[in-house]
C-alpha cells in the first residue's frame, strides 16, 4: 500500500532529517489481532501469521474473521491469525532479515520488493494443479477451495506479473530467471500520476486558465515551468520522485517512442505495441538495464560517444541535475501530507498514487467542495502492484497461506477490501464490476435513488435500499423526504422519469427512451461508454464490461510551449482504471539491485540540501496541527466505513 497514518508519516519526516527518531532508535511495534476459537473443540489448532500494510484489509466486515469462520466450517480447523502491520517496504524487509522474533507466512510487499526478496532467496513459490491439491491436506474440495486467483484475477495484470522477473540462486549456486507470477499473487494495483486543482488560486493569479492547467498536466515537464513554482511539493520517497524525474530527463526519448508508436514507424520500420512498451520499460529502468538502454539510445540517436559511455554514474548525474531543478521549483518535501494539502488549498498539484488521488478527490468533494482531477501525462509513467508472498522458512503454514489468498481472491471478498481500502483490486469478476458501476456508472445514478446529503462526517452518501436489500428505482415523483435508520433526509430526488422495471442495459418503456445513448442525449447528460474489457476479460458472466462515465471529457487549452492542445480529463474513475490507450505507455519500476547505492547517495545529497529552517518550522506546525485535526479525520473515516457497511449488509441480504 502506498499510504500510512499521518502521525507515522510526520515522525518519519523527522527521522529523515536526523531527529530523535533515527534508524538506530527505530523499534517495530506489533499490531496483533488474535481471534479466539469459535467453537469448543475443533479437530486441530493452527496459526497463520500475516504481515500487511496499515489499513490494507477490510475491518467492517472483518475479512480476517470471515476467513477464520470459513476455515472452521469447511476444514474443521481452529485457525489463530496473528496479524501485524508495517509502514514501508524497507522496514518490513529489515524485520524479515533479522529473522528474530517472528516468521511470517504471508507478506504483502510492492513489486520491486518482491523482486528483491526473490533474489535474496526469501520466498517460496505458490503451488498449482496437482501439487496444490496435494498441499490442501485438510480439504481439497475445489468447490470450497477453488483457485480463485487464477479464475478471477485480471488477465491483463497477470500478464504484467509474468513479465517482471528476478534471478534466483538455488542451493547448488545455479542462477535462473523466474517471474513474479510464480512467487506472488497480486492484491492491489494502480498508477503514479498527478492530482491537481485547476482553479487553484495561485494558478489563477498567474493567468493560467483551468483549461490551460488541465492541458499542461498532460506533461511531466510542467513541474519545471516558472508558472508552477512553489505550487507543489515533491515526495520524500526516493523511488517515486526518481520515477517522476526520469520522465523529464528522457522526455525527448519518451516523446520519440510515443510518436513512433502512434505512427507505427520507428526510423522506417514497423513498431508494435509490445515493442513500444518494452522500450518504455527499458528507459524507465535504465539504471538496471544498461546494455539494453545503450542499445535503445543508439537505435534512437545513432551511435555516438555519449551513447557508448552510458553508465549508472552518468545516468545518476543526469537525474540529479534535473532533480535539483525540480526541488528548487517546489516548496519542499512531503511524506504523506500531500493528499490533504491539496484539499486544504496549500498546494495546486500533488504527485499521487492513484488510491491516494481517489481519497483526495473524495475528500475535496465531501468536505470542502473542491473539485480535483487526476492526470497520467501522455508519455506515460509508473504502474505499480502490491502482492502476497510466502516466506521460505521451515515452519511455513503454506496450506493456509495459499487458502487465504484463495479466499480474498473471491470477487465478493475482494470487493469488500476494495470498498474499504479505496485502492483498486487485482481481482476482477462480477462483484467488482458491480461495485465499480455503483460508484461511477451514470446509468445507476439515472435509474436508482441516491442520497447525497450532509458533510463528510455526518452525512449519508449511498443508494436507497428497500427491505429486500435491492436498490430503489426512481419513480418520477421528484423530490421527497426519506427516512433511513430513524434519520429523515429531505428533498431526496426520485427523478422526473419512472424508471421502475428498467434494466441496466436500457431504460424500460416507461422512460420513453429505447437506448442509453438516447436517454443521455435527451436528458443532456454528458456520459460516454468506457470499455473495461481489458481488465475484466474472461472473469465476468457476460461480455459487457461497459461503464457509462460522465467524468471523461475533452478539454482544449495551451500547453507549456504555448501551443493549442486537446486532452482527455478524468477524475476518480480514471485514477482507478486508466484508459486502455494509456496502458502501453506505463512501466513497472524494478528493483535497483546492485545500483541501489548510486540512487541512495544521490537522494541523500538532494535531501541534505533541503534542510532549510522554514522546512523544519512547517514540520513542527504540521505535528502540532495533527493533534487538532486527527479526531475529525478519524471520525470521518469511521463514519464512512459505517456507510459502506450499510451497502454491504444490504447486498448480502439480497
Amino acid at each position: 500500500m502506498k499510504s500510512s497514518l499521518l502521525l507515522s508519516s510526520l515522525i518519519l519526516s523527522f527521522a529523515s532529517y536526523g531527529g530523535v527518531f533515527s534508524p538506530e532508535n527505530f523499534k517495530v511495534e506489533r499490531d496483533v489481532q488474535v481471534f479466539s476459537p469459535i467453537k469448543a473443540a475443533p479437530a486441530e489448532h493452527m496459526t497463520l501469521r500475516i504481515y500487511n500494510w496499515e489499513d490494507y484489509i477490510a475491518e467492517d466486515p472483518d475479512v480476517l474473521e470471515e476467513f477464520r469462520s470459513y476455515v472452521l466450517e469447511h476444514d474443521n480447523v481452529d485457525l489463530e491469525i496473528v496479524y501485524d502491520t508495517f509502514d514501508t517496504n524497507e522496514s518490513m524487509l529489515s524485520l524479515v532479515e533479522m529473522g528474530a522474533a517472528y516468521n511470517y507466512d504471508l507478506i504483502c510487499p510492492s513489486d520491486y520488493m518482491i523482486q528483491r526478496m526473490m533474489s535474496m532467496g526469501l520466498l517460496r513459490p505458490f503451488t498449482s494443479g496437482e501439487e496444490r491439491a496435494a498441499l490442501y491436506v485438510h480439504n481439497n474440495d475445489q468447490d470450497v477451495w477453488g483457485d480463485n486467483y487464477e479464475r478471477y484475477s485480471s488477465i491483463f495484470l497477470q500478464d504484467w506479473f509474468g513479465r517482471i522477473t528476478s534471478p534466483i540462486v538455488d542451493e547448488e549456486g545455479n542462477s535462473s530467471i523466474h517471474s513474479l507470477s510464480e512467487y506472488a499473487r497480486g492484491y492491489m494495483w494502480g498508477t503514479l500520476g498527478l492530482t491537481y486543482n485547476p482553479t487553484f488560486t495561485t494558478f489563477m493569479e498567474r493567468g493560467l486558465s483551468p483549461e490551460d492547467v488541465m492541458v499542461q498536466m498532460d506533461d511531466w515537464g510542467t513541474f519545471y515551468d516558472p508558472l508552477y513554482a512553489q505550487t507543489f511539493q515533491i515526495k520524500d520517497s526516493m523511488r517515486d520522485t526518481y520515477a517522476m524525474t526520469i520522465m523529464e530527463v528522457y522526455s525527448e526519448e519518451f516523446n520519440f517512442l510515443l510518436d513512433a508508436y502512434r505512427e507505427n514507424d520507428f526510423h522506417g520500420a514497423p513498431y508494435s505495441e509490445e515493442e513500444y512498451n518494452s522500450d518504455v520499460n527499458t528507459i524507465f529502468n535504465n539504471i538496471v538495464r544498461i546494455d539494453e538502454f545503450r542499445e535503445l539510445m543508439e537505435r534512437i540517436h545513432g551511435e555516438s560517444e555519449e551513447t557508448l559511455n552510458i553508465t549508472p554514474d552518468s545516468i545518476i548525474d543526469s537525474v540529479e541535475l534535473v532533480l535539483r531543478n525540480l526541488k528548487d521549483n517546489s516548496y519542499g518535501l512531503e511524506v504523506d501530507s500531500g493528499k490533504q494539502d491539496i484539499v486544504a488549498g496549500k498546494s495546486g498539484v500533488a504527485l499521487s498514487w492513484s488510491g491516494d488521488a481517489v481519497f483526495s478527490m473524495d475528500l475535496g468533494e465531501q468536505e470542502d467542495d473542491v473539485e480535483l482531477y487526476y492526470a497520467l501525462p501522455e508519455t506515460g509513467g509508473n504502474i505499480w502492484f502490491d502482492g502476497w508472498v510466502m516466506l521460505n522458512y521451515p515452519g511455513l503454514n503454506q496450506e493456509y497461506a495459499q487458502k487465504f489468498v484463495d479466499f480474498i481472491s473471491r470477487p465478493d471478498i475482494a470487493s469488500l477490501n476494495m470498498d474499504y481500502i479505496g485502492y483498486t483490486s487485482f481481482v476482477a469478476g462480477d462483484e467488482i464490476l458491480s461495485l465499480v458501476r455503483d460508484w461511477y456508472d451514470a446509468r445507476n445514478f439515472a435509474t436508482y435513488v441516491y442520497i447525497d446529503e450532509g458533510s463528510y462526517e455526518d452525512g449519508y452518501h449511498d443508494y436507497l435500499y428497500d427491505e429486500d436489500g435491492e436498490k430503489v428505482a426512481q419513480d418520477g415523483t421528484g423530490l421527497r423526504d426519506v427516512e433511513v435508520d430513524g434519520v429523515t433526509y429531505h428533498d431526496v430526488d426520485f427523478g422526473s422519469i419512472d424508471m421502475r422495471g428498467s434494466t441496466l442495459e436500457a431504460p424500460g418503456s416507461s422512460s420513453g427512451y429505447s437506448t442509453w445513448e438516447e436517454y443521455f442525449a435527451g436528458e443532456e447528460i454528458d456520459a460516454r461508454p468506457i470499455d473495461l474489457d481489458y481488465f475484466f476479460e474472461g472473469t465476468i458472466s457476460s461480455d459487457d464490461a461497459i461503464v457509462y462515465s460522465d467524468e471523461f471529457y475533452e478539454v482544449t487549452g495551451q500547453d507549456i510551449n504555448g501551443e493549442t492542445k486537446t486532452v482527455t480529463v478524468g477524475r476518480q474513475f480514471y485514477a482507478q482504471y486508466p484508459l486502455e490507450s494509456m496502458l502501453p505507455s506505463l512501466a513497472v519500476m524494478e528493483d535497483y539491485g546492485d545500483n541501489n547505492d548510486y540512487v541512495l547517495r544521490m537522494w541523500e545529497a538532494i535531501k541534505a540540501d533541503s534542510l532549510d529552517t522554514w522546512v523544519i518550522v512547517v514540520l513542527v506546525l504540521e505535528i502540532a496541527a495533527f493533534v487538532a485535526v486527527f479526531a475529525g479525520l478519524y471520525i470521518g473515516k469511521h463514519h464512512a466505513k459505517k456507510l459502506r457497511k450499510k451497502r454491504r449488509d444490504a447486498l448480502k441480504e439480497a
